[in-house]
């Protein structure tokens, strides 16, 4: 056992002595050459709707060979790892159903083998998903396209702005026929986006905006002569029809049937609205009062005379006066309750003397003034051609075609301020629509909320043929918008019309 302990030490003294004498090998080394994938400042997410669009990524390889002796490779990855490219620019259309994705790109040095690797992620959405839809005139004139613009201001997921634009021609094989009159785009009554123009009518397949009805098919009775005019977008019951002056009620997608009043007949004012617990309601041009619809009905009703001794400064069954516009506003005396409740509107007398604001409670018949207030004296009030109205604020604006101005009111003091400047379109630009945001955003919540916070107004420039989209910041409780814009998107047709795509 002696010997064989002393043996092991042998061998390890012998093996250490080894390890310590110099290697006088003659070797040829070779330094490798630098090679990666430089991530520096490098955007490493991207998002792309379905089938539409191209995602484009140049990587940032560093390399001091030459070129050729490089290999690409692209990978995405989901359930399975799928190969788009070999190219050193990704450039490729993403058919993948909607989700979040993992692009890798793999860059292979041929003369060692040596590779390098980096990966991206890519979130698919819905061909169309949430944005701002636009629709305009065609430069051509006479016929209807649409755009929509999903910016950082709306959509919290995004880092860059995207704009599609013609979404409707490019999956029909062309724009549709007439002007713009209205778009719809909600989450019930049911799900659905609409298209409505001076000559028709189409319902679209929401992901890719394909035609699924035209404007024969939308009714179950047999469809009236197409004059569109207005689009009553009541929430769970229909987006219904104005057409030609008459009313067409919606269930299920489609149009029942034509409304009826009584014997005096009517003509329903270019604008709707829902009225809770009812199934809509218009105002009748030709005898000058409000209508309601019950739901699922063909035949509406005509308000009563207040009773004795009613206080009320209007009677909704005779207004007497000429409807300019009317939408859902801010609750009764600055306080935020049921936004369907409250509506308020514009009024001028018949002899064009005057112009009103009215405060309506539709719930409340006998006593349905919120206010009645005298605006004759506010500046352009009487060539004012666009309205719009907050529902977070006791706020009103009103533009023609220079000037969008915003100015508050108040309904226990049946006063309203003086109207505040709030946008001034640019040299050569006529204002053609405004509209408020008046949704959270998508991904915005709480504290965050943009609902009230985003004003959107179109302008068009005859002479350029340009449509342009400016996005202001707004003021939900003062209506004023901040003088500089957000945002300015251009390159459209004459807009006409614009509303919030919820999905």
């Amino acid at each position: 056992m002696k010997l064989s302990k002393y043996l092991g030490y042998i061998f390890l003294l012998l093996a250490t002595l080894a390890a310590c004498k110099k290697d006088n090998g003659n070797y040829d080394y070779k330094e490798l050459p630098d090679f990666y994938i430089d991530t520096v400042g490098v955007q490493k997410t991207f998002e792309t709707p379905q089938s539409i669009g191209t995602v484009v990524i140049t990587p940032k390889v560093v390399y001091n060979g030459s070129e050729s002796n490089l290999e690409y490779l692209w990978r995405v990855y989901g359930t399975t790892a799928d190969t788009l490219s070999r190219e050193k620019e990704f450039r490729s259309v993403i058919a993948n159903n909607p989700g979040t994705y993992t692009a890798e790109l793999q860059v292979k040095e041929k003369t060692t083998g040596i590779r390098a690797l980096m990966r991206y992620t890519i979130i698919v959405n819905s061909p169309r998903p949430y944005g701002w839809l636009v629709a305009y005139e065609t430069q051509a004139g006479g016929s209807t396209d649409v755009a929509l613009i999903r910016s950082t201001e709306i959509v919290k997921t995004i880092t860059t702005d995207v704009v599609m634009r013609n979404i409707y021609s490019e999956v029909n094989g062309g724009p549709l026929a007439g002007t713009p009159v209205s778009i719809v785009s909600n989450v019930s009554s049911p799900a659905a986006d609409m298209l409505f123009t001076s000559q028709t009518a189409v319902r679209l397949n929401r992901p890719d905006y394909k035609k699924l009805q035209d404007f024969n098919q939308l009714f179950v009775a047999g469809a009236p002569t197409p004059k569109p005019e207005a689009v009553m977008e009541v929430p769970f019951f229909g987006n219904h029809l104005i057409n030609d002056g008459e009313v067409y009620w919606q269930y299920s997608g489609l149009f029942i049937g034509k409304i009826s009043v009584d014997t005096k007949g009517y003509k329903a004012a270019p604008f709707g609205y829902a009225i809770y617990g009812k199934n809509g309601g218009f105002y009748d041009m030709l005898n000058r009062r409000f209508i309601y619809m019950e739901q699922q009905l063909s035949q509406a009703a005509t308000y009563a005379s207040p009773k004795a001794g009613s206080t009320a400064r209007f009677n909704l069954g005779n207004i007497g006066k000429d409807l300019v516009y009317v939408g859902i506003g801010f609750g009764q005396n600055g306080v935020s309750s049921n936004p369907d409740t409250y509506k308020y509107a514009f009024f001028e007398d018949i002899d064009k003397s005057k112009r009103w604001f009215y405060g309506i409670n539709f719930t409340l018949p006998d006593q349905p003034d919120l206010c009645m207030v005298d605006i004759s004296a506010m500046p352009n009030i009487f060539n004012a051609k666009y309205f719009e109205l907050g529902t977070l604020g006791s706020v009103a604006f009103y533009a023609n075609d220079q000037i969008l101005y915003n100015f508050t009111y108040n309904n226990a003091t049946n006063t309203a301020s003086t109207p505040s400047v709030a946008f001034t379109a640019p040299a050569g630009e006529v204002i053609t629509s405004i509209k408020l945001l008046k949704q959270p955003g998508s991904g915005y919540t709480g504290t965050e909320s943009k609902s009230n916070r985003i004003m959107y107004v179109a302008t068009w420039n005859a002479a350029t043929k340009n449509g342009k989209v400016y996005l202001l910041d707004a003021n939900p409780t003062s209506g004023s918008l901040m003088a500089t814009p957000l945002k300015v998107y251009d390159g459209f047709g004459k807009i006409k019309e614009m509303c919030l795509k919820p999905a």
